[in-house]
């Protein structure tokens, strides 16, 4: 089994080579793939992210969820952890501590992972059983631990271009499986 190190390495490097085109078109094609597990039910709180160095665009599923009514949430890193502010579709982002860009919002209005409905995650690598490898700072998992004790919300849909699933990725202890993987070309569930 390859080490994360590498895996990490090279899907990375992978990413990078794909053209704007073909990251477009990857967008367009996930996003129409994440539409069919959202429910058609009432307002949900979803969290996603903005794309860097060539992770899947979540941005057409994003426009999409602000048309349906629902809201949208973007991660905010503080310190060792991840919470999640509401972003609008004309509100500005700020560059902060992880050259992430966050909504600026006050911190009595960050909402605890747990308390979305729906988590649209990025990845680095994933596998079959919907295992991931992220950037290796730890924050999903850490964010959602809770999962691990059988609590079955939110869901958690890892987002990624095909080109990034891996044979196997060996689950540490800490590690918070995903409920799907959705990619361009098709929808992974996690095995029962």
């Amino acid at each position: 089994m390859t080490d994360q190190h590498t895996i990490r390495q090279r899907i990375n490097a992978e990413r990078k080579a794909l053209d704007a085109d073909t990251l477009s078109r990857h967008a367009d094609a996930c996003a129409a793939q994440v539409k069919t597990l959202i429910p058609d039910s009432a307002l949900l709180k979803v969290a996603a992210y903005r794309a860097v160095r060539g992770e899947m665009d979540p941005k057409p599923a994003i426009e999409w969820l602000w048309a349906q009514g629902h809201h949208v949430y973007l991660p905010i890193v503080d310190g060792e952890d991840m919470r999640f502010a509401r972003w609008h579709a004309d509100q500005p982002l700020v560059k902060r501590g992880l050259g992430l860009y966050e909504p600026d919002v006050p911190r009595d209005e960050w909402l605890h992972g747990m308390d979305l409905d729906v988590i649209l995650a990025p990845l680095v690598a994933f596998d079959r059983r919907c295992q991931r490898i992220g950037m290796g700072g730890g924050f999903y998992d850490r964010t959602f631990e809770p999962r691990r004790q059988g609590i079955a919300t939110p869901t958690l849909i890892g987002i990624a271009h095909a080109l990034q699933e891996t044979p196997q990725i060996e689950a540490q202890d800490w590690d918070v499986p995903l409920d799907y993987i959705v990619t361009e070309a098709e929808i992974i569930q996690r095995p029962l």
